[in-house]
């Protein structure tokens, strides 16, 4: 079982994870959705969107942009990051359930590693040991 969060703003994938007001976490076992929950965060404090990560077990956090400083604490935490993703939620829902996240071109935000840019903090799945050498 995969949990996953994607933070959202009517009905897409939020630019920017930093400020994002509403979160949602979903459960794939394998291809099969089999739960998901939205879940509002209070105020800009990158604290409670690590906890709010934490409290729902997620393993892969998948965003837009990220500031380095919460990206360093969301991977500190064990969690995932794929970052440089946008579009439709359900769009992107599939592509994931798919294994087709990557593949999708028209999901990336310009200037990610996967749309071709240059790396950084708007592309790649990273994790707490290779935030540390990018």
């Amino acid at each position: 079982m995969t949990r996953i969060a994607l933070p959202i703003w009517e009905g897409r994938v939020s630019p920017v994870f930093d400020v994002a007001e509403h979160l949602l976490f979903v459960d794939f076992d394998g291809t099969r959705e089999r739960w998901r929950r939205l879940h509002r965060v209070h105020g800009p404090d990158p604290a409670s969107r690590v906890q709010a990560l934490a409290a729902y077990d997620v393993n892969l956090l998948i965003c837009g942009a990220i500031s380095r400083t919460v990206e360093h604490a969301v991977t500190g935490a064990g969690i995932e990051v794929e970052a440089g993703i946008c579009g439709d939620v359900e769009r992107v829902l599939c592509a994931f359930a798919l294994g087709n996240l990557s593949a999708e071109a028209a999901l990336h935000l310009p200037g990610s590693a996967q749309g071709g840019g240059e790396a950084g903090r708007l592309g790649g799945r990273r994790t707490a040991r290779s935030v540390g050498t990018q």
